[in-house]
């Protein structure tokens, strides 16, 4: 069945937001800001992703690392570091949540919870990632 006239307006509506939008470079060797930029890109236009990103790699470089580098296990150690994905959302994150049900979980818990399903697959770089894909 084709789609009717006020679901392609709508389509259209969602589509609207990235006109003129370059999609961005990726982190072809961060793992950690793959995770994080994937979760917190559900749902929200962009702009508040990159603050994310921003934060996330502002917190790294003032403890003398390089985000652009980093694993999941570097990922993992910035909730250690700040005590917990509550913290780290308001830290570092933000208050999104993964959905607009009712007690839907914050985020920053699915990019924890992202970061160790990963960390249990023994998939902690880019490269891990890469390799599993083939």
């Amino acid at each position: 069945m084709p789609p009717t006239v006020e679901q392609v307006r709508v389509l259209a509506d969602n589509c609207e937001q990235f006109r003129d939008s370059k999609a961005p470079l990726g982190y072809p060797n961060s793992l950690a800001l793959c995770v994080v930029d994937s979760v917190q890109s559900t749902g929200v236009t962009y702009p508040s992703v990159e603050k994310v990103i921003h934060r996330y790699c502002d917190f790294r470089r003032s403890r003398g690392h390089d985000p652009y580098t980093d694993g999941v296990h570097a990922l993992l150690a910035t909730f250690h570091e700040v005590g917990d994905p509550t913290a780290w959302a308001r830290r570092i994150g933000n208050q999104n949540k993964i959905s607009t049900h009712a007690g839907a979980p914050l985020k920053a818990v699915a990019v924890h919870e992202a970061a160790q399903a990963l960390s249990r697959h023994i998939v902690v770089t880019t490269q891990d990632l890469r390799d599993a894909a083939e």
